[in-house]
């Protein structure tokens, strides 16, 4: 019996692009990241190896290109928003997604404090370094201004103090560098997606493994179809929101759960019209509990987020019902603080489930069942052990966020971006144990924290850092142990009242009326 010969494709075609080149290309839209790679795990210091090794003339590696056509979309690297045009003969990004995202937003990006990955170079000590201030020194060229000659002679011809000719020198030699760094590229012409991931996994088999939500994105995510195609694109919509994002593994979870899959279990293999029914309900759900959070629950950001447990109930909860009562969105902000308060959240997959096979198509019993599982009752939380890293943690800088904290210089109201929640929980006194609340404060950094907060004279500014008349009175006369006795105090004071007021524990959970009347007939 003869057997079907194996499908070999046409020589792949050979190519390297500078970076110039490359990126030019991926500003016209000409080269894609197809729905089946990896969301970007790269960091900044990744983005600085990356650079260091360019600079070095360290090979970085070799692109994959899959060539077939593209339709017209917006792309999204980081700070970069590329609209592109359809185009009959994209390149498709089969390896390399990760090194693209850097150099894109590196170069391409809206610079520091929009972009993550921000990067400079010291032109005196030939380094790269993160972006850590709005006002670097001179010789800091940031790495935005260096893949246009025109605009890198501007910038260098524009310092302040003025650069001298050897470093305005070094200045060009980086941008000559980085320019025409070349990366040797391969292209294939194929018709066949499956051909394509298999060499996608034959190259991701000798690195690091694929978690199982990886491999589901990458069996179900559909190229450049209908949104939302892929895990990456739900998590960029609830940070739309002001959410912030949460991690593929999390809204993988929370898929189980919109579908009524057991969690604990890989999801099911499904047909193309499932998984995209299944995305869309997803990113529905999903939406509406962190709008839920947020609004109702008063939890303004995913990284203040306690536990993971309420995204993944929420999310099956307004997958059943989309528009609950205003009572039971009352309720189940007093079912998500109490189980953060007491630690029922933190169970494992066995509580998970427990979780959501309590969740059915009865909107008020399903609460009342959610209330019950979590015994009445608080919890005390030492202020005098503080990390972020923990729950007790993340529920102190609630507390501190419902003070409404106002900025010491301006007086103007903190606003809380993205993912830099811990940048802005300053330490007062460098001697004093950071871990103790009381001497941390909600600010952007100032090099004199303390002296600036000792000169402060609106009551208004200090009573939204939780400080006294008396502990400010006690500041200024260096006195820092009765200032931290006193904040810690008042800190004490206001997050008790803040759980209490959020959790009701005293107060009756009854569903409402509408849910208790019986119909006759019963």
């Amino acid at each position: 019996m003869a057997h079907a010969a194996p499908r070999v494709l046409d020589s792949p075609e050979a190519k390297p692009y500078n970076i110039q080149n490359l990126l030019n290309r991926l500003s016209r839209g000409e080269i894609r990241v197809p729905a089946f790679q990896r969301r970007i795990k790269w960091d900044a210091g990744d983005a600085l190896k990356l650079f260091d090794s360019i600079f070095r003339g360290y090979p970085i590696g070799t692109l994959l290109f899959w060539m077939r056509e593209a339709p017209e979309e917006v792309l999204r690297y980081g700070s970069v928003r590329i609209e592109a045009s359809a185009v009959s003969e994209a390149l498709w990004v089969v390896d390399g997604q990760q090194r693209i995202h850097c150099l894109a937003r590196v170069l391409l990006g809206s610079g520091f404090p929009e972009e993550d990955f921000a990067l400079y170079f010291d032109l005196e000590w030939l380094r790269f370094e993160r972006a850590r201030r709005a006002a670097p020194p001179d010789h800091w060229l940031p790495l935005t201004e260096v893949l246009d000659e025109d605009r890198l002679q501007e910038w260098a011809f524009s310092r302040r103090d003025g650069l001298s000719s050897d470093l305005r020198q070094q200045a060009f030699r980086l941008g000559r560098i980085i320019r025409q760094f070349e990366i040797p590229s391969y292209a294939v012409r194929t018709s066949h997606e499956s051909t394509v991931r298999e060499i996608f996994s034959r190259i991701n088999s000798s690195g690091k493994r694929m978690e199982t939500h990886e491999v589901f994105d990458a069996i179900h995510g559909a190229l450049g179809g209908t949104r939302p195609s892929r895990m990456s694109e739900i998590a960029s919509s609830l940070a739309d929101l002001g959410f912030g994002a949460p991690d593929e593994k999390l809204l993988y979870k929370m898929l189980g759960a919109v579908r009524g899959d057991d969690i604990g279990k890989p999801i099911p293999s499904l047909d193309p019209e499932e998984a995209k029914a299944s995305y869309y309900t997803l990113e529905l759900a999903a939406r509406k509990a962190a709008l839920f959070l947020r609004e109702h629950a008063r939890i303004p950001h995913i990284s203040v987020l306690p536990y993971e447990a309420p995204m993944i109930g929420l999310s099956r909860f307004f997958a059943l019902h989309p528009e609950p009562s205003a009572r039971s969105c009352e309720l189940l902000s007093r079912w998500v603080w109490r189980g953060a308060l007491t630690g029922l959240h933190s169970g494992d997959i066995t509580s998970k489930r427990d979780m959501l096979g309590v969740i059915d198509r009865d909107e008020d019993q399903s609460i009342q069942r959610l209330l019950v599982a979590i015994p009445r009752g608080g919890v005390d939380i030492d202020l005098r052990s503080f990390s972020f890293r923990t729950a007790a943690g993340k529920l102190l800088v609630l507390g501190l966020l419902e003070l409404g904290p106002l900025n010491l210089e301006t007086g103007a109201a903190i606003t809380i971006q993205a993912d830099v929640y811990p940048d802005l929980l300053q330490a007062l006194f460098t001697k004093t144990p950071e871990s103790n609340l009381a001497n941390r404060v909600f600010h952007p950094k100032l090099e004199h924290l303390a002296v600036a907060l000792a000169s402060v004279g609106e009551m208004a500014v200090l009573s939204s850092h939780g400080i006294t008349r008396e502990a400010h009175e006690s500041l200024r006369r260096g006195d820092r142990d009765r200032f931290l006795q006193l904040r810690l105090q008042t800190l004490q004071a206001a997050a008790t009242e803040l759980f209490q007021r959020r959790a009701r524990w005293g107060e009756p959970d009854d569903m409402p009326v509408h849910a208790m009347v019986v119909d006759e007939d019963d």
